[in-house]
């Protein structure tokens, strides 16, 4: 079986449905009274980097915020401009991004580690700093490595009910330690058809490796949260986190 290209078409017309588990409402719920709290109220401009499907992005703005949606992948960006929304979506990178002036800009759903090295992470929050106003407010989650390698991921198994029909997923994770990465293998059956692979390599970012990389790329006050909807102040056991941060002036 060939695995296809992560994000694909086949997999962006599937997304929102094998993603359906996620607490959408909540994270949205959290992640707009952190930012209300720190940037108050209005129509306050932010930047959502590695968008997807749009999920989050056009929750955010039902809350008020104006909201451009940024992905490289453009099937998912196409699933994303299918929906009913005021976001304004653009498959491109975070660093041809003709748009500035952001006050708040989030990563959401471990973007960043779909990076595949320290550079291109920095790369990545640098681009992000260049289009911000200072004392703007930076949410990026990822993976605690901290925490995965203290308790390996097993193989999940997840079924998916839809309108006429029946999504069954598989996730095989192949870790490699050394190298701080793991791959994930989504076998993905649709209605009991033959399954089809797509292969995910994620990148291990160590918490201090992410809070240094936000303070090299210009960002102050950095804080390691769990993740939405929690925000509170990590622990070594939380599997996944929120980093937030200051645009520094």
């Amino acid at each position: 079986m060939n695995p296809d290209d992560a994000y694909s078409k086949s997999f962006a017309e599937i997304y929102d449905i094998i993603t359906g588990h996620k607490c959408y409402d909540l994270e949205v719920a959290a992640l707009t009274g952190y930012l209300r709290s720190r940037v108050g109220g209005g129509a306050v401009r932010l930047l959502d980097l590695g968008c997807g499907t749009g999920t989050h992005a056009i929750r955010l703005s039902r809350e008020g915020f104006d909201v451009t949606g940024i992905d490289i992948s453009g099937d998912m960006i196409s699933v994303a401009k299918s929906k009913e929304s005021d976001v304004r979506f653009h498959c491109v990178d975070a660093r041809d991004l003709g748009e500035g002036d952001f006050r708040c800009v989030t990563s959401l759903f471990n973007v960043v580690n779909c990076l595949p090295t320290y550079d291109e992470l920095l790369a990545f929050l640098r681009a992000a700093r260049e289009r911000m106003v200072d004392g703007g407010i930076i949410v990026v989650e990822a993976w605690n490595a901290v925490a995965v390698i203290a308790e390996p991921p097993t193989v999940v198994c997840r079924e998916y009910s839809f309108e006429g029909g029946l999504i069954r997923r598989e996730v095989t994770p192949e870790c490699d330690f050394m190298n701080q990465s793991i791959t994930l293998s989504y076998s993905i059956s649709v209605d009991g058809e033959p399954a089809r692979l797509v292969r995910h390599p994620i990148t291990l970012f160590m918490p201090w490796e992410i809070a240094g990389a936000m303070a090299a790329a210009g960002f102050s006050d950095v804080v390691v949260r769990s993740a939405l909807p929690s925000l509170q102040q990590a622990g070594s056991s939380d599997r996944m986190l929120a980093v937030t941060a200051v645009a520094a002036g």
